[in-house]
């Protein structure tokens, strides 16, 4: 599995992503106990490798949260850091493409006007079509 989950094309991690935080909030919208990295990579048979990837980014940006297991020898599980109400496919896009620093000695409006205008074109597109819940996915 280190093959493809390094090979993993950036369509396929979002995806990924989407998949593995849709189980979470369905989860725990139905009361449902929350779920480990195991869990979630034999449901949706994704490597483990990449499973715990994502998960560990959701939780960098305070979208999911990880907690011991129900038995002190079981592994960590994972629950939404927030209202599921809130978690919209634009949220998390939004926050996944904002995630780390653009703290550079350089402005890229100035450097290269039509690329940046059409990231953001590209960003804004995303955000015209994402208000759909991720719990209702």
């Amino acid at each position: 599995f280190e093959k493809e989950t390094k090979r993993v094309s950036f369509r396929y991690r979002l995806y990924f992503t989407m998949l593995l935080l849709r189980d979470i909030c369905q989860g725990f919208a139905q009361g449902k106990a929350a779920m480990s990295a195991h869990d979630l990579s034999s449901r949706n048979h994704i490597p483990i490798r990449l499973t715990q990837k994502q998960l560990s980014q959701l939780c960098d940006l305070k979208i999911l949260c990880e907690m011991p297991g129900p038995d002190p020898n079981s592994s960590l599980v994972y629950q939404p850091a927030m209202d599921i109400n809130l978690i919209s496919v634009n949220m998390v896009f939004e926050k996944m493409f904002k995630a780390g620093t653009e703290d550079f000695n350089m402005s890229p409006e100035e450097q290269s006007p039509l690329l940046w205008q059409t990231m953001i074109e590209m960003e804004n597109n995303i955000k015209s079509n994402g208000d759909t819940l991720v719990k209702n996915l």
